[in-house]
């Protein structure tokens, strides 16, 4: 009877606490490899291409919009990133 219990209350609890809801999909610009570090709507990683400097996402936005720049690495990013 306690078994029963127990089953009933952790079955009670599993549909009481929602599931983890999935992460969005990436872009894929993030996904394709940049042919050369000065490519747009792509991701350049520094230690498989040339094996120095950092790793970062360059995406162009549509109708005009900015070029941005986005690093990888945090403590970089955070003086390195941009937008023109």
């Amino acid at each position: 009877m306690k078994k029963l219990a127990l089953v009933l209350g952790l079955l009670a609890l599993a549909l009481v606490v929602p599931a983890a809801a999935a992460p969005p999909p990436a872009p894929w610009w993030t996904q394709r490899p940049c042919p050369v570090e000065d490519s747009v709507d792509c991701y350049w990683d520094a230690d498989a291409t040339n094996g120095t400097g950092h790793s970062f996402i360059v995406h162009r936005f549509p109708d005009g919009g900015p070029t941005c720049v986005m690093y990888v690495g945090r403590r970089y990013a955070r003086h390195h990133d941009r937008c023109r």
